[in-house]
């Protein structure tokens, strides 16, 4: 008696990131992601944002998960010494008291 046609379940492996997109995404997390698990591809400071991936239940070679590429927005964080003239109040910036105008944040 002779069996064949099963063969043994494989990790998947991270996915390609392109070239212009390298220093956008990290899909370390990626790495040997186990048949029927899901892993994160995740946007690289100072973007914040990520996306699940997927290995195939039925991987049975080392794969690339299947991915969308998550939507990465800027990050932009409060400065450590806020400028005269300006507040956060509400978690919205708004000029100082004495100070006339539209506080506007850019990154």
């Amino acid at each position: 008696m002779q069996f064949e046609g099963c063969v043994e379940r494989a990790p998947c492996v991270a996915p390609a990131i392109p070239e212009a997109d390298f220093c956008r995404f990290d899909a370390a997390d990626c790495e040997g992601t186990a048949p029927g698990a899901t892993c994160q591809v995740r946007c690289k400071a100072p973007y914040a944002g990520s996306s699940t991936a997927s290995c195939a239940v039925d991987n049975v070679e080392p794969s690339p998960v299947t991915w969308v590429p998550p939507t990465c927005a800027m990050e932009c964080r409060d400065p450590f010494v806020v400028p005269e003239g300006y507040v956060k109040e509400a978690g919205e910036w708004r000029c100082a008291p004495g100070y006339d105008g539209r506080a506007n944040l850019s990154c």
